[in-house]
């Protein structure tokens, strides 16, 4: 947009610069534009078979006296996997970042104020991984994750012995609200809205690697171990809402694991049990990482900088996507504006605050 009030703003140059411009491709760049006239221009990506995200700036070079080279920065995401939102390898050797590398970012934080965490041990599915010692855990804060409704958790255990109830992973309260995978000796449970949905006696063996994926599908839950259910059941309805943190190998900090983890996925989708399979068959792998099922449609979002604020603009049909925001690509902020509608878009103005990215994310 050329704010200027009285004069035609010249483009004589326009470049995608960048670690990653060759896979950006520009058009619809006009060759001047009028006082206050707006143009929209295209901007493709093409990954070129990779995953993650991906940045680049785009240079404009014009007449305009105070800023003659302008540049204006770029960034893509491509989903490792499809319905795959959160991927934590627990790989890292050192730290207290639980890291997601699914590409959303995710992340979290090991917590072991009480007890331990020990990284870097031998790895369950690939490359190494955590345990859990005394109550420590490892937490997603709230408002990070969405609500769960229909969902998987794939991910890979060594149960160590306990006298009481151990939790492999929560979200919520500590009463098993909404869901909790609880194990207690070689018994392992789900709860749904604090009650117990699924009870499979004689399921896993102590000190033994297992691999447990846990399907919802409104109110029925099925559980996989080592590739073969193992068992389902009718859950109680629950309630899931952003502000719920999300905990591996506790509940609230409390109702701890004595055991390892590595590779918990999850989806936000029920998977098949021939993904399940799969998943047992293929440590370390995702389902659909390889380019078998169709990648997510994604809105085109429209930027565009307007004085001291940006307009962004997407189509008002994706109604189960929402605006993000991120300084660094790693850790993604909704944002709090509501989005207006104008005829068949979206579209809400921000303050220009720093370097800002911008995606959609369903």
């Amino acid at each position: 947009r050329n704010s200027g009030r009285t004069q035609t703003l010249t483009i004589t140059d326009s470049n995608v610069i960048g670690t990653n411009a060759d896979l950006f491709t520009l058009s619809g760049v006009p060759a001047e534009l009028g006082a206050n006239e707006t143009v929209e221009i295209q901007i493709m990506v093409d990954p070129k078979g990779a995953t993650g995200n991906f940045d680049a700036a785009l240079q404009l070079t014009t007449n305009d006296p105070s800023t003659p080279v302008a540049e204006f920065d770029l960034s893509a995401f491509i989903p490792v996997a499809p319905n795959l939102i959160a991927h934590y390898k627990l790989d890292q050797a050192n730290g207290d970042r639980l890291v997601d590398s699914s590409g959303f970012g995710v992340n979290g934080v090991f917590n072991a104020i009480a007890g331990a965490i020990q990284l870097g041990q031998a790895g369950l599915a690939a490359g190494s991984s955590v345990s859990f010692i005394d109550g420590s855990f490892a937490e997603v804060a709230p408002d990070v994750l969405p609500p769960f409704a229909d969902f998987s958790v794939s991910l890979w255990h060594v149960p160590g012995a306990t006298d009481t109830a151990a939790t492999i992973l929560s979200r919520g309260d500590g009463q098993g609200d909404p869901f909790a995978l609880v194990s207690q000796g070689t018994t392992l449970f789900w709860f749904s809205a604090g009650e117990p949905a699924v009870q499979l006696d004689d399921a896993l063996t102590l000190d033994q690697n297992h691999h447990i994926v846990v399907t919802v599908a409104g109110t029925t839950v099925t559980i996989y171990i080592d590739g073969v259910e193992a068992g389902s059941g009718n859950a109680v309805p629950f309630a899931d809402k952003e502000s719920n943190p999300l905990q591996f190998g506790g509940t609230n900090g409390i109702l701890g694991i004595n055991g390892q983890l590595d590779d918990i996925q999850i989806y936000n989708r029920s998977l098949t049990s021939e993904e399940t399979t799969f998943l047992f068959n293929n440590p370390g792998e995702v389902v659909g990482g390889g380019g078998v099922e169709p990648p997510i449609p994604v809105p085109v979002l429209t930027i565009a900088r307007e004085g001291a604020d940006v307009r962004l603009k997407w189509p008002s049909a994706a109604l189960d996507f929402r605006l993000h925001s991120s300084s660094s690509l790693t850790d993604w902020t909704a944002v709090e504006s509501a989005p207006e509608e104008d005829d068949d878009t979206l579209q809400v103005v921000l303050p220009i605050e720093g370097s800002l990215n911008f995606r959609l994310q369903k």
